[in-house]
């Protein structure tokens, strides 16, 4: 009789059949356990941003830092100052033409998001030929400002600060009270008076979508925002933005149908973004059921943008500290 040595195409088809199933069962797990990886991963990048900011304010006066200043002062055309250059400064000290600044960021980074990071609204491309420029292979959808520099940010960011701590106090103090654009309502927020600290966001995830950064600049023309703040609140009933908040006006608490509302208006068309609320910036669901918050006391937790605007649990703040009559963030109308 002659030995068998192999299988025959019906247990071959068996055995096949048998690691298909035990794939289609265990593969939605697998990817489950990457998600809750990637969840983790970002907890921990935002809780050490929220950290990292504590030791600035305790170097610093107890001040929070502006989320970007213009670097000459007056304008944007000199590019921007950011706060994640204000927490590392040895690493900003380099030629903002030259792409000396740090070519990676992973800890400013989610993994979940997209983009892996927006880009500086102004910087240049690393070319591997003549080993100059900045930023490796930009986001898609992300082009730079026209001007040929890098903005003292890191190479690339997934968390945008809250704006009634950390505001666009952009101009120095001899540009201040120019009308407009100057921003002398708003103010250096000091970190003993936030009231329910443990509570208040300190930092947000940016959205999967370029389209709720996109917006211009008075020296650099259109361009996508990744430097700026998003906030929980409105102004008169509109969109709240520090740069042109007028001392005395009613902030109240943005609702989430508003905030939805202008979300998916920015991802039908990014020219909509300058005139929504600047909770566009931010993603509802980076991780499936809910986004990544820092907050003012440090820790970090993930929750859903509506449970963060409601008004029995608002986490957006109790007053707009960076408004310098610190007006009182009210229920929404």
């Amino acid at each position: 009789m002659r030995k068998r040595t192999g299988f025959t195409l019906i247990e071959l088809m068996v055995v096949v059949g048998i690691i298909a199933l035990l794939a289609t069962i265990l593969m939605p797990n697998l990817m489950q356990a990457q998600v809750s990886a990637q969840r983790v991963a970002c907890l921990s990048n935002m809780h050490n941003a929220g950290l990292a900011i504590w030791i600035y304010t305790t170097a610093n006066n107890d001040m929070y830092p502006a989320c970007y200043n213009y670097i000459n002062g007056n304008s944007s055309g000199g590019g921007y100052y950011h706060w994640t250059a204000a927490i590392d400064t040895t690493d900003y000290t380099g030629d903002p033409t030259a792409g000396s600044y740090p070519h990676t960021s992973d800890e400013f980074v989610c993994p979940s998001h997209v983009s892996h990071g927006w880009a500086p609204a102004d910087f240049t491309t690393w070319s591997a030929a003549t080993n100059t420029g900045r930023i490796i292979n930009p986001p898609a959808g992300q082009a730079a400002q026209s001007r040929v520099l890098d903005d003292r940010q890191c190479a690339r960011l997934s968390y945008t600060p809250n704006e009634i701590l950390m505001p666009s106090k952009k101009f120095s103090s001899a540009h201040d009270a120019d009308a407009p654009p100057g921003t002398g309502s708003l103010c250096y927020v000091n970190r003993i008076e936030v009231e329910d600290i443990q509570r208040t966001i300190l930092f947000a995830e940016f959205g999967n979508s370029p389209n709720g950064i996109y917006g211009s600049t008075v020296n650099g023309g259109d361009t996508y925002r990744s430097f700026c703040p998003t906030n929980g609140v409105q102004d008169n009933g509109g969109v709240f933005d520090g740069t042109s908040y007028v001392l005395g006006d009613v902030i109240t608490q943005l609702n989430y149908a508003d905030a939805m509302t202008s979300i998916n208006a920015v991802l039908a068309d990014k020219t909509a973004a300058p005139a929504e609320n600047h909770i566009a910036y931010v993603e509802p669901n980076m991780h499936k059921t809910g986004s990544n918050y820092a907050f003012a006391d440090g820790h970090a937790a993930a929750f859903g943008l509506a449970d963060t605007l409601d008004p029995a649990g608002y986490m957006w703040g109790v007053k707009v500290y960076s408004c310098a009559d610190k007006p009182v963030i009210g229920p929404h109308p």
